[in-house]
């Protein structure tokens, strides 16, 4: 019979894990502090041990400590959500599991048979469970749990290096308590598994035959390469002094969490790995346009997942037509083309939708707006002269990001004067062929009067 010590200040507590332990053939002797815990655990050599975190005289983080340095006897910590932020601690002091409050009894006689029987490897422990490996996340930024509504998706908190602790299961909200003290432990993100991430955003690619040669498989350095590219160098470089800073981190956190995710895609990866080395500037223009339609999205007030999802995409991919243009004829001045280049030039939107056509899962919408992006609201853009009614609302936000982002881009380095002078003088004399509504938005985001 296995010998297991509570430690616990609250009595009902106590007596609930002794009655559930000993029904399932445990000898338990409970202690009201870490204080009083130390001489049990002395006279009786236990095999576990399972104290809360909060406690009078002796908490259990320094009960961790003295075990630690005497008996190293396993040890499960106990703790409400609002205080897993000091799981780092614990861990860094060696503990062996926590126990979310209020618990779940299976998951926790399993978290017990864990560490009290060799005989018994479960295989969905909660230890198996916390050891996730960092590439199966995406990261969200903690201001989309306030509202306390039910997320469609499993909830972690990451604690270090591939070690995430479950805070809340597939469609169960999160006490805003919670999230309030983790908000002033200067907590910015929880957590979700990329697939579920994935289901949120109606995001499902089953087949590219876009590409006329057999995909190969991407090397794994090669794409965290690409990657390290995107989002450290990329979009780090993409703001602009002035840009409202909360809004361009936001947005570039979630660009970075939907690369991410479309690492694990292979055909996704080969297609944009070979624009970049088609025309690295076309790619960085594409991937900025992505992350500042994802700024005007929100700032008019986009905030469903699948909708701001389908714009990043759209964004990241309007130009991937370009990919069989000319690189001269790609970065030169459209005034200064010969007819045969600007003809191949206008083209690229046919292709880019033909591209995106080939990959059965990408939502139409971003077909559309890969098609649509250099339409204008008179009814003067190519390839077909919508007017405004006849094109995506995502394709005109894209219009506005795209042209945008064709200043930073080709102009980095200049005085931010410059650009909101550019942006101005897109206004005077363009702004009727741009939605003014996502126009403004932006404007607003760059702090433009």
């Amino acid at each position: 019979m296995s010998q297991i010590i509570v430690v616990d200040d609250e009595q009902e507590i106590r007596d609930l894990l002794k009655d559930v332990l000993q029904e399932h053939g445990h000898q338990v002797t409970t202690a009201g502090n870490g204080k009083l815990a130390k001489d049990l655990i002395k006279l009786e050599k236990p095999q576990l041990i399972l104290s809360d975190i909060k406690m009078p005289e002796m908490n259990g983080l320094e009960l961790l400590h003295w075990n630690k340095k005497e008996l190293k006897i396993p040890i499960i910590l106990m703790t409400g959500v609002e205080d897993i932020i000091e799981k780092q601690e614990a861990l860094d002091i060696g503990a062996s599991d926590f126990i979310l409050k209020p618990f779940d009894v299976n998951q926790l006689l399993k978290s017990v048979d864990h560490f009290i029987s060799d005989s018994k490897k479960i295989d969905d422990s909660p230890i198996k469970e916390d050891r996730f490996d960092d590439e199966k996340f995406c990261k969200m930024d903690l201001d989309r749990f306030v509202s306390g509504r039910e997320i469609p998706c499993s909830i972690f908190i990451r604690i270090k290096k591939n070690h995430f602790v479950k805070l809340a299961e597939k469609g169960e909200p999160i006490p805003k308590a919670a999230i309030e003290k983790y908000r002033a432990k200067n907590l910015q993100f929880l957590y979700v598994l990329k697939d579920e991430f994935k289901e949120l955003v109606g995001f499902n690619l089953k087949l590219l035959r876009a590409m006329n040669t057999k995909s190969k498989k991407i090397p794994k350095e090669k794409i965290n390469n690409f990657l390290q590219y995107s989002t450290g160098v990329v979009l780090e470089q993409a703001y602009i002094s002035g840009m409202d800073r909360d809004a361009f981190e936001n947005s570039k956190d979630y660009a970075s969490s939907a690369m991410e995710m479309l690492k694990d895609e292979n055909s996704i990866m080969e297609l944009l790995i070979s624009l970049k080395e088609h025309s690295d500037p076309i790619y960085c223009h594409c991937l900025v346009t992505a992350l500042y339609a994802t700024m005007i999205a929100k700032e008019v007030g986009w905030h469903h997942q699948p909708t701001l999802f389908k714009v990043f995409m759209a964004g990241l991919f309007h130009d991937i037509g370009l990919k069989y243009s000319k690189k001269d004829v790609i970065l030169a001045n459209p005034s200064l083309l010969n007819d045969e280049d600007l003809q191949n030039l206008k083209s690229h939107p046919t292709r880019g939708m033909e591209i995106l056509n080939g990959i059965e899962g990408i939502p139409e919408e971003v077909i559309l707006a890969a098609y649509q992006h250099h339409e204008d609201c008179i009814g003067q853009g190519y390839p077909q002269g919508l007017r405004k009614s006849h094109i995506s609302p995502i394709s005109r936000l894209i219009s506005v990001a795209d042209i945008i982002t064709d200043g930073v881009v080709r102009n980095k380095g200049g005085l931010i004067d410059d650009y909101r002078k550019a942006l101005l003088e897109v206004e005077k004399y363009k702004k009727k062929h741009y939605d003014s509504e996502f126009f403004d938005a932006f404007k607003r985001v760059l702090k433009v009067n």
